[in-house]
């Protein structure tokens, strides 16, 4: 039965204003790394730190349970091994707490025994009156109000329009590395996990409400609950956000690996092709592609008419451009001869005014803040922003 997951409640849990980190303890990376994000956020007077032992952890004082913090919490962080988990969440629904992140891991992506496990976990928490994200995931970052909740290391200090979701915890670290090369800011980064409760449909629809988010980003090996995920993509195809999708299990080899990762039951790739392109979703193939691609949608948004322009300071970067645009059907139209007049003002006499520009010529000379240029398609090592712009388009 589908869990009534709506974004009031997803709003208190993406953005807390206190946290409970439970199983806290000096051994945990888990724990040492989130404590330092809340820490670093400047969350750390609303960070409250629960084990059952009491003993001094993170250099802070700790309780042995929930009920003892004495303030309103509104997350609590769950680092409790599978065996102790249902009483973990009786003790933070006593003490009034209704979000849950669930780290711990032996459920769906153990077999038979861990989905009945996952299963009685999600009704408990249900009859609790508890959401609960995960498990088997490493929490969520709010960029955009400064709140992360996650045991990831190395989050960016300043939001962006991009949300990151991942149904992968440990590969969004390498997601966070990429995206801040390529200069792509986020808004959210939230690792899924195995969704018990909340599935990546949820979160795409609160993301749609959410004005800090310009295009989602997303990594996952199966779409569960495909009909919330459905008419999530219809709003936000609808509010001018671009969904782009790196969904992995089209080989039979990925696919196992998927069921033994997050319990993912990975259907046909045909389907799924199908299905995205119906809901004008993007779909590529590489992390890289999916960072690039979901910058490029936000900061271009949807284009009012075909056609694309490119100016790269190689050359040979332009042929590769030239060439891949004819492989995707992209346009690439000759200058206006208003354009080719202005740009013929400015170029040397050895330079050649044509789409793709190369503007070597002019990087050498004075003029170059003449051009104004998207940066998405200035840099020849970004040419698979292509991909967004044409895909976009032909969807929407």
């Amino acid at each position: 039965m589908p869990f009534q997951i709506t974004g009031e409640r997803l709003t208190s849990l993406f953005r807390p204003r206190s946290v409970a980190l439970v199983g806290a303890s000096d051994k945990s990376a888990f724990s040492w790394i989130a404590y330092r994000n809340l820490v670093g956020s400047g969350l750390g007077e609303h960070t409250y730190l629960v084990s059952r032992r009491g003993t001094e952890t993170h250099g802070q004082p700790t309780v042995t349970s929930c009920t003892q913090i004495g303030e309103p919490v509104d997350v609590a962080y769950l680092m409790v091994p599978q065996a102790g988990l249902l009483e973990a969440l009786d003790d933070a629904a006593a003490a009034g707490i209704r979000n849950a992140c669930v780290l711990s891991s032996g459920y769906a992506e153990a077999g038979q025994a861990g989905r009945a496990a996952q299963a009685e976990l999600a009704r408990h928490a249900d009859a609790l009156g508890m959401i609960l994200l995960g498990p088997n995931h490493l929490g969520f970052a709010n960029f955009t109000d400064g709140v992360p909740v996650c045991s990831v290391p190395g989050l960016p200090s300043e939001p962006g329009p991009v949300a990151l979701l991942s149904q992968s915890g440990a590969s969004s670290s390498a997601m966070l590395d990429f995206a801040r090369m390529v200069n792509v800011g986020l808004s959210y980064l939230v690792t899924l996990g195995n969704e018990a409760m909340i599935t990546a449909g949820h979160v795409l629809d609160f993301l749609v409400d959410d004005p800090g988010t310009r295009a989602v980003a997303v990594f996952m090996e199966t779409v569960r609950d495909p009909e919330t995920f459905r008419r999530a993509a219809r709003r936000a195809a609808g509010a001018g956000k671009a969904i782009v999708v790196l969904k992995a299990g089209s080989s039979a080899l990925s696919a196992r690996t998927a069921v033994a990762h997050t319990g993912a039951l990975v259907g046909d790739d045909r389907v799924i092709d199908a299905i995205f392109a119906d809901l004008g979703i993007i779909r590529v193939d590489s992390i890289e592609d999916m960072l690039i691609t979901a910058g490029a949608a936000a900061a271009l948004g949807r284009l009012g008419r075909t056609g694309i322009g490119i100016v790269s300071i190689s050359g040979g970067a332009c042929d590769i451009v030239a060439d891949r645009a004819d492989d995707l059907g992209a346009d690439l139209p000759e200058l206006a001869p208003s354009t080719r007049d202005a740009l013929a003002a400015i170029m040397p006499a050895y330079g050649t005014v044509q789409n793709p520009l190369d503007d070597l010529a002019l990087a050498l000379g004075d003029d170059l803040e003449s051009l104004e240029v998207n940066p998405l398609l200035v840099d020849g090592a970004r040419i698979e922003a292509l991909d967004a712009v044409v895909t976009w388009r032909e969807h929407s």
